[in-house]
């Protein structure tokens, strides 16, 4: 019976007609939010992890199947915004149509995939599928889904939500982080973890600012050795690009200061160099100066007056600076997505 179901699946694969490819990109943060609530509402991921060491020997890990069922989320997504966008989705066949969208996504699943639902879940379970029924075992991940797309689509309001489980009290970094993860700028330290309060090292404010503005970065032909930046180093490409490019020094000649907090002055000495470089502002004085603006490095003046009368940096509510304090996660963020904002409506 195993065997002939999967027969049938594989057919329908190849088989079935119809299935609009979408040239639309669901956000990274609707995709990931969505799967968090199948983590944390459903045991769906769980079944199937239990079953992963069966197939070990072709390679199937749990971030394989993670990375899957993202995918297979992201094209029912997809599917249902192309269909909307041409008018075969409509609010009068929604629920049916995102059904069989749903259905001919798991249909187009590859071979060890699908053999992996058949050990997860009862045979009956997936003949319901075959059939286009939801089964009860997933209707509460039918539900799930289809809410969720139905927010996406537009068909209900959802009010702020973010998909790290530890912004309570940083709502102020809501749309900077949102916004920055999508744009695959920033990403969080673990499973649905973004660490707001932690601070930020040099060589992460390298990578974040590095991955902002990549393609418009010019790195030079002589890249600098640093002791502390090995090659193997995730950091490395970022690091070299910045420093090549004359964009960023190390703490001497030799070292970069790797694993260093970086201090909230030589962020905005960054920032303002980038800027400088592509043309987005020139030097300015300080018109409403910080409280602690002597407290400020002679090299870093001219990059913080200038990101402060660009509404790109602010003080603390006693209207400090604080120029040789670290910067937390959020801030980083709230700091760098203004500066991306920025420099968007610079180019408008």
């Amino acid at each position: 019976m195993r065997k002939k179901i999967v027969g049938l699946l594989l057919a329908v694969v190849f088989f079935v007609c119809g299935f609009p490819l979408s040239g639309y990109a669901a956000k990274n943060s609707d995709i990931t939010r969505v799967y968090k609530k199948i983590v944390t509402n459903t045991d769906f991921m769980q079944k199937l992890y239990a079953v992963v060491p069966l197939y070990s020997e072709l390679g199937l890990t749990e971030e394989l199947v993670t990375d899957r069922i993202k995918r297979l989320i992201n094209d029912v997504v997809n599917t249902a915004v192309s269909e909307k966008a041409s008018g075969v989705l409509t609010t009068e066949n929604i629920e049916q149509r995102f059904k069989e969208i749903l259905m001919t996504s798991v249909q187009y699943m590859e071979a060890e995939y699908l053999s992996l639902l058949l050990d997860a879940f009862p045979e009956e379970t997936i003949e319901k599928m075959l059939e286009g029924v939801i089964p009860e075992e997933f209707r509460e991940l039918y539900r799930l889904l289809a809410k969720e797309a139905y927010y996406i689509l537009g068909y209900n309001e959802r009010g702020i939500e973010i998909i790290f489980d530890d912004m309570t009290g940083y709502e102020w970094s809501f749309t900077a982080v949102d916004y920055l993860f999508n744009k695959d700028i920033i990403s969080g330290t673990g499973d649905f973890v973004f660490d707001p309060g932690g601070y930020v090292t040099r060589e992460q404010f390298v990578k974040m600012i590095c991955s902002a503005f990549d393609s418009q970065i010019v790195p030079g032909d002589k890249p600098p050795v640093f002791s502390d930046v090995s090659l193997e180093s995730w950091y490395y490409p970022y690091v070299t690009k910045l420093a090549s490019a004359g964009l960023i020094n190390g703490v001497s000649e030799t070292v970069f200061g790797t694993g260093n907090n970086i201090k909230r002055q030589d962020m905005a000495v960054l920032m303002f160099r980038i800027g400088e470089d592509l043309g987005y502002f020139s030097p300015e004085m300080l018109k409403l100066p910080f409280n602690d603006q002597n407290d400020i490095s002679s090299y870093a003046l001219t990059a913080v007056n200038t990101l402060k009368n660009k509404g790109i940096i602010n003080g603390d509510e006693g209207g400090n600076f604080n120029p040789h304090k670290g910067a937390s996660r959020v801030e980083a963020a709230q700091m760098i997505y203004n500066f991306y904002i920025y420099v968007s409506n610079f180019n408008q």
